[in-house]
């Protein structure tokens, strides 16, 4: 697998006060063999935050040694200025430097402000239960109250049996990085709110 994560992941796996989720989840991955990416601006990016605490800003190589460092070049600089979604510049240019990695690569961001939990798989049913959403990925039912599908960077409703039965007013198509070229979608799902799981 390849795997991009930007300052919100390299932080709470690099402070002692961060989620040990983020660095048991690095850890794993590298373990692995899995390739790991950012922009060379999280060097910045962490070396700020670890003055800003008064903290030895050498602390920063224990994640940058261990993970590839994508340079900031014209091409980048020109893609991020080309995003329309509004976004602020630092995130621009991990949006870019991921984009130009190619298709293959997917985001790891920190989403525990967001009270959700993000699930890596092919989601094959999804259905409406009530007012809550049933999603079936590989031999697990997940409950869900709400339900992102990522389905890459072009608005489409994928085909997904039992999708096209959700009222149209109970969906929202979210317009993001347009100018992207990807050979394939990438298709995950974030489920958000009381969520409970099942094989069924």
């Amino acid at each position: 697998m390849r795997w991009y994560i930007d300052a919100s992941v390299a932080l709470h796996a690099l402070l002692p006060s961060g989620d040990l989720r983020a660095r048991d989840w690095l850890d794993s991955a590298i373990e692995a063999g899995d390739e790991v990416f950012s922009s060379t601006l999280l060097h910045l990016e962490l070396t700020g935050v670890l003055r800003r605490e008064g903290r030895d800003v050498s602390m920063a190589r224990a994640v940058l040694d261990r993970i590839n460092l994508a340079s900031i070049d014209d091409a980048i600089l020109r893609f991020a200025a080309a995003i329309k979604s509004h976004i602020k510049s630092l995130d621009a240019i991990h949006l870019a430097s991921c984009a130009l990695l190619g298709s293959r690569i997917c985001v790891v961001t920190q989403l525990a402000n967001c009270d959700c939990q993000v699930m890596p798989g092919t989601v094959s049913i999804l259905e409406q239960e009530g007012q809550a959403f049933v999603a079936k990925i590989g031999a697990t039912s997940v409950l869900a109250s709400k339900i992102l599908l990522a389905t890459g960077v072009v608005d489409r409703i994928p085909a997904i049996p039992g999708l096209q039965q959700i009222p149209s007013t109970q969906m929202r198509l979210v317009s993001h990085l347009r100018r992207l070229r990807v050979q394939r979608p990438i298709l995950g799902i974030a489920c958000a709110g009381p969520v409970g799981r099942g094989s069924r």
